[in-house]
């Protein structure tokens, strides 16, 4: 591994990469939050068929994800770098996609009609165009500087990044594309998701060519002159290192949490609080939170203990936190707003480091087993992230259909009312499990061993 001479790592590299998750997330949570809801409420494509194809089409997601990682790993490193460039090429595609998954005006087309273009617009959305950008942009962290401390960093201002894409969706998209019936609190079905979904795109557009304009990578991999092994060997050997097999396992916990709140809260505050203010005001406050406690804490805390110690404490105490939350059943939808941005706080931790413990998974790799194939390390977290989001969103799918919610309903049952509630918690909080445990128990770089690491490689 070289590190090239360039212009020192300083604030440039961490405002560019910021811009890149801005980017990046701008798209993902549109979808991540939004899409199940307009695919139940606009287009009226039943919810477990909905779920059905958000289980299947983001395994294919992750399947995919992992031959990204392992094509970018075969290519030559260029003169721009050997990520920065799929930035360039592919951020226009995604952007477009973006547009094209919330067309409203299919809603009067026939159930066919609707659920074949779900399918390939979904596909090309999150398999091919989120993949090829995702996938290098992550892997960037780790050849912009060599330094654990420097990662850290852009791994604080990556947060940063997703948090201001979660506040502009979070919190402006609810506010525009509810409307009251009656009384009740429902989708417009008109062309507001179609407008957002257009402006979001040109938003992850600009904010993916401003980090493709300021980020350097400044560490070149060489290209190995050996043979080169087969992509199953490859990924046979990767996922022997038990560092990669913790963040991976991890990772898949904290997705299935986030993606089922992110789901959950549109169904919870606007269908059982009866109040579409309830979920811009949540993400509002989680996203302020994550911005002023959690980045700069999380960063402090890391540098002082240890990215293994602070979020394997975190994510256990998010779980306690939903579990509470599921025991307590609150009426107030301000306790419900409090516990769930305490629940933030906490996950914070692990969100605004996890993206600073990958290159040390890379690093460790390295060192154990002399190879250093970052584009697919990344890819196969990557991989977990997606399967979580999988599972995530067929049980949102199927437990929606379970309960008998009918989105032309405007008064829901009791019943209903209450299963939105349960699985809107206990999923959160066995996931949180999950991935505590995974911390805990499995992924090894403590704070000494990842000092170790860097010693090792850059002494």
């Amino acid at each position: 591994m070289k590190v090239e001479q360039a212009a020192p790592f300083g604030m440039r590299d961490k405002i560019g990469y910021m811009a890149g998750d801005l980017g990046n997330n701008v798209a993902f949570q549109l979808q991540s939050s939004f899409l199940m809801l307009f695919y139940t409420d606009v287009l009226q494509i039943p919810a477990a068929m909905a779920g059905t194809m958000f289980l299947m089409a983001r395994i294919f997601d992750a399947v995919t994800d992992v031959l990204m990682g392992h094509l970018i790993d075969k290519q030559p490193t260029t003169d721009q770098g050997k990520y920065r460039p799929w930035l360039r090429k592919m951020s226009g595609f995604l952007a477009l996609m973006t547009f094209l998954i919330f067309q409203s005006g299919l809603q009067d087309a026939s159930m066919t009609v609707k659920i074949g273009y779900m399918w390939v617009t979904y596909l090309l959305w999150g398999s091919i165009f989120y993949t090829s950008v995702n996938i290098p942009y992550g892997s960037m962290a780790g050849v912009i500087s060599p330094n654990p401390s420097d990662r850290s960093a852009l791994s604080t201002f990556r947060t940063i990044g997703a948090s201001t894409a979660n506040l502009f969706i979070g919190v402006g998209v609810p506010l525009i594309i509810y409307h009251e019936i009656d009384g009740h609190q429902v989708v417009k079905t008109d062309a507001t998701f179609t407008i957002v979904a257009g402006a979001a795109a040109l938003i992850s557009f600009t904010a993916l060519m401003v980090c493709y304009r300021l980020t350097t990578e400044r560490v070149k991999i060489p290209v190995s002159d050996g043979p080169r092994e087969s992509f199953f060997q490859i990924v046979g050997k990767l996922l022997k290192n038990r560092a990669l097999v913790g963040v991976i396992v991890a990772s898949l916990g904290m997705l299935m949490a986030t993606t089922t709140i992110g789901q959950m809260n549109n169904y919870v505050y606007a269908r059982v609080y009866n109040s579409t203010i309830g979920v811009s005001a949540s993400n509002l406050i989680n996203q302020i939170l994550t911005l002023t406690i959690t980045a700069p804490l999380g960063l402090a805390l890391a540098r002082r203990f240890g990215k293994k110690e602070i979020t394997s404490v975190g994510m256990f105490l998010a779980s306690v936190m939903f579990m509470l939350l599921w025991l307590i059943g609150p009426r107030s939808i301000y306790i419900h707003i409090a516990i769930v941005a305490a629940v933030y706080i906490l996950y914070g931790f692990y969100y605004s480091q996890v993206w600073a413990m990958i290159p040390d998974v890379v690093d460790d790799i390295q060192i154990t087993m002399g190879n250093r194939d970052g584009g697919t390390v990344y890819a196969l977290n990557s991989f977990a992230r997606k399967i979580g989001q999988a599972i995530s969103g067929a049980l949102v799918g199927w437990s929606l259909s379970y309960i008998g919610y009918d989105a032309q309903q405007l008064e829901l049952s009791n019943q209903v009312q209450n299963g939105i509630f349960t699985m809107s918690t206990l999923i959160p909080a066995g996931a949180f499990l999950l991935a505590a445990l995974s911390l805990f128990f499995i992924y090894p770089l403590n704070h000494q061993r990842v000092e170790e690491n860097n010693q090792k490689l850059h002494s």
